[in-house]
């Protein structure tokens, strides 16, 4: 009788998690997200990876150290994938990761989200933060628990965020925070900025992913490139 018991109840927890995710299909190139519903918001349930704004037009890649610091100076919209001066220069890094833009591409008129979605602002992320429990928790919430977490995320833990240690991007054009340095961890950035800064949120995790943190913390960017980095994008719904 337990045992039934104990599968009935699964399965009703599958069932209402199920419920709450879906697909969004980017028109631009065919791309499928899976998407979540977390409190009052519905989210992409992977890092955005675009080449291309709303309109059409090409964001520039940066392949090389060289090219990222000349947009960093220009001022101009660029992405790359996670350790694209290395030999891992490869779209599958993309598939699993999303790409890394640099606040240019954030801001573009052109648009960097899909329609219907947007880049979330600071009050969006707080909100998302409030629903798991604050920035003591919801950290360890956001990120996925696949045990081997080099192979695309398991959406159906933590939520179905499903977060992974792509690590950031500096002015300089060097990878911090990713699987190959001595700390892993995310970052995503805000649509929000003041006179002098943006912001970013992050999933800082030290040595051990999956169980050496649960905190997220906002921090402020100098949005004049004395401090230019670059993160991943995560959309959330109009």
């Amino acid at each position: 009788m337990n045992k039934i018991i104990t599968i009935s109840i699964l399965f009703i927890t599958l069932n209402s998690f199920a419920q709450k995710m879906g697909k969004l299909k980017d028109k631009r190139d065919g791309k499928v997200y899976p998407t979540v519903i977390i409190g009052s918001q519905t989210w992409v349930a992977e890092n955005l990876n675009s080449s291309t704004f709303r309109n059409g037009d090409p964001i520039p890649e940066a392949k090389s150290k060289e090219e990222w610091e000349k947009a960093v100076k220009e001022k101009r919209p660029a992405w790359c994938y996670l350790n694209n001066r290395s030999i891992q220069d490869d779209p599958k890094n993309g598939d699993k990761y999303g790409k890394l833009y640099n606040w240019w591409a954030v801001i573009d008129s052109r648009g960097l989200a899909p329609k219907g979605w947007h880049i979330p602002s600071d009050d969006e992320w707080t909100i998302l933060v409030n629903n798991l429990d604050g920035v003591d928790e919801a950290g360890g919430k956001l990120k996925s628990l696949n045990t081997n977490w080099k192979i695309k995320g398991e959406y159906y833990n933590n939520n179905g965020f499903g977060a992974l240690p792509m690590g950031w991007r500096d002015n300089f054009g060097d990878f911090h925070g990713h699987y190959e340095t001595g700390s892993i961890g995310c970052n995503w950035w805000s649509s929000s900025e003041d006179e002098n800064n943006v912001y970013n949120f992050s999933v800082i995790e030290l040595i051990n992913y999956q169980n050496s943190g649960k905190n997220i913390t906002k921090t402020m960017r100098n949005k004049y490139c004395e401090d230019c980095f670059s993160f991943a994008i995560r959309c959330v719904k109009d």
